[in-house]
C-alpha cells in the first residue's frame, strides 16, 4: 500500500475519533480547570493534553474566566483546525459564506465589470433582502464539480464565473431561479491566470483565502459567485421606539446568536441579546446600564465576536476574517440600529437549495443576516427634512435634500407616500431627486 493511501485511511480514522468523541463528564471537568490553569501560565505540556481531548472539549471551552478567555480561543480554533484537516483529507469540502442584507439596502461592496448580470431590476424587486455569496473549494487533487443552486424566494441578479445554465425572473410578482455551474474543474495543484480587478472591489481579498481555484470553461477564478434579491421577509421581526427593541423570531428554528448593534455618530453599542427560539419574543432597552445582556463598545472586540461565531458556523478563519474585511463598515460602523445573526442553517437549505456533484464529505453554508431598523425617531428627522425642502432659504433645503439621501433606504415607504401627496413643485422635485438616487444605487451592480 503506498503512502497516500495509508494517510488516507489514518485521517478517516482520526476524523472517526473526533466526531464520536463524548462530550467531558462533570468528573473530568476539574482536570480540565487544572490543565487549562496551567497552560494560561505556559505549560506547554498541559496545553497539549488539552489538545489531546480533541473536539469533546470544543463546547466546554466557551465557559471561563476572563484570564482564560484568550488561550481558550486559541484553542478552540486548533480544534477545529485538526477536525477540519481530517475533512479535508478525505475528499471535496465546499464552504459558503454570505451577507444577507434586510430592512436597509446597504451598497454591496463594488464588484468587477465583468461580472455577468440580468441588468436591472423593475421598482416591485427593490425594496428587498439583498444576498451577496462566495463559495470555495477544498481538495487534495483535481476533481470535476457541478453545483445546482435554486431558489423559489430569491431571484438571482449576478454571478461568476459564466454558467452552463441559468433561469432567473425578473419581471412582476414573479420570483426565483436557478444557477447551474457543470462540469467545473477544481484544482489545487493549479495556480491559473486571474482576469485583473481593482482593488476597491474587494474580490481581491477574496481570492487571497486559501480554496483551491475553479476553472469554468475558459474561465479561472478562486470561487464561485452570487448575488441575488429575496422576496421573503427576515425571520426576525423588529420593532423600535425611544430606547426599547422588540424582536420576534417569525421563523421555524432557534436563532442564536443574536446581537443588536446601535451605531451613533460619537460611538456604538453592542448587545449579545441572546437566543431567541422559533414563536419567540424578546425586549431589549438600549441603555449603558443594561445588566440583563451583554454589552461592549468596542467595535473592534465586536468584530472579533462575530469572527469566531461565523468560524464555529463552520467557515474557516480566512474565510471569516474577509468576510468581516468586507462589512465591517456597514454592520459596526455606519450610524443607525440594526439586528445580526446567524441565519439558521434549515432555513438556508429551505431557502436556497444546494446540489453538489460529487457530494462534498464536508458543507459549510453561513450567512450572516444583518437587518436595519426604522424607528419612530427616523420617521420624524425624515418629516422634518421634508418640511424643510420647501424652505425659502436655499443652504436650508440643499441640506435637508442630503439628510434625507443618507435616510432614504429606511424611509422610502414615508418618502413615496410623501411624494404622492406633496403639492409644493420644489418639494416634489427634490423627493423625485432623492428616490432616484436611490434606484440608481440599488440597480447600479457595480
Amino acid at each position: 500500500m503506498d503512502r497516500p493511501s495509508i494517510l488516507r485511511i489514518l485521517s478517516r480514522f482520526s476524523l472517526l475519533l473526533i466526531l464520536a468523541c463524548p462530550q467531558p463528564g462533570r468528573g473530568d471537568e476539574s482536570a480540565l480547570d487544572a490543565l487549562l490553569n496551567a497552560a494560561a501560565k505556559g505549560d506547554a505540556s498541559a496545553r497539549t493534553s488539552l489538545l489531546a481531548y480533541g473536539m469533546q472539549i470544543h463546547t466546554w471551552l466557551k465557559s471561563g474566566t476572563p484570564a482564560t478567555a484568550e488561550l481558550r480561543t486559541a484553542l478552540r480554533r486548533e480544534l477545529r483546525g485538526a477536525r477540519d484537516s481530517a475533512l479535508r483529507a478525505r475528499g471535496l469540502v465546499l464552504h459558503e459564506w454570505a451577507v444577507m442584507i434586510g430592512g436597509h439596502p446597504i451598497p454591496p461592496p463594488d464588484l468587477p465589470d465583468w461580472v455577468q448580470h440580468w441588468g436591472t431590476l423593475p421598482v416591485e424587486r427593490q425594496a428587498q433582502q439583498t444576498l451577496t455569496s462566495f463559495m470555495h473549494f477544498y481538495a487534495e487533487q483535481p476533481v470535476s464539480v457541478s453545483v445546482l443552486v435554486s431558489s423559489s424566494e430569491n431571484t438571482f441578479t449576478h454571478w461568476w464565473p459564466p454558467f452552463s445554465q441559468a433561469r432567473s425572473q425578473l419581471k412582476g410578482e414573479a420570483v426565483g431561479g436557478n444557477i447551474a455551474w457543470r462540469d467545473l474543474l477544481v484544482n489545487p495543484l493549479s495556480a491559473p491566470d486571474l482576469k485583473p480587478v481593482r482593488d476597491r472591489s474587494g474580490w481581491p481579498a477574496v481570492r487571497t483565502i486559501a480554496g483551491a481555484p475553479v476553472t469554468a470553461g475558459t474561465i479561472n477564478e478562486k470561487f464561485l459567485f452570487y448575488r441575488g434579491v429575496s422576496a421573503s421577509e427576515a425571520k426576525v421581526d423588529v420593532e423600535a421606539a425611544g430606547n426599547r427593541v422588540r424582536m420576534r423570531n417569525t421563523g421555524r428554528h432557534l436563532v442564536e446568536p443574536l446581537f443588536v448593534f446601535h451605531v451613533t455618530d460619537t460611538g456604538g453599542r453592542y448587545y449579545d441579546a441572546g437566543p431567541l427560539p422559533a414563536g419567540a419574543t424578546r425586549d431589549l432597552v438600549l441603555s449603558e446600564g443594561n445588566a440583563e445582556n451583554t454589552v461592549t463598545e468596542d467595535a473592534e472586540a465586536q468584530a472579533a465576536i462575530l469572527q469566531e461565531t461565523l468560524e464555529e458556523s463552520g467557515l474557516y478563519p480566512d474565510e471569516a476574517r474577509t468576510l468581516m474585511q468586507m462589512w465591517n463598515e456597514a454592520i459596526l460602523m455606519r450610524p443607525g440600529l440594526r439586528i445580526v445573526y446567524l441565519q439558521p442553517r434549515a432555513e438556508t437549505e429551505a431557502a436556497l437549495p444546494l446540489r453538489v456533484t460529487p457530494t462534498p464529505v464536508h458543507l459549510a453554508r453561513s450567512i450572516l443576516a444583518v437587518i436595519d431598523c426604522f424607528t419612530i425617531d427616523d420617521a420624524e428627522r425624515i418629516l422634518s427634512c421634508i418640511e424643510r425642502l420647501g424652505s425659502r432659504a436655499f443652504e436650508v433645503r440643499e441640506r435637508a435634500q442630503r439628510e434625507l439621501e443618507a435616510l432614504a433606504p429606511l424611509g422610502e415607504p414615508v418618502l413615496r407616500r410623501a411624494l404622492e401627496s406633496a403639492d409644493d413643485p420644489e418639494i416634489r422635485v427634490r423627493l423625485e431627486h432623492v428616490l432616484d438616487g436611490l434606484n440608481s444605487t440599488r440597480t447600479a451592480g457595480h
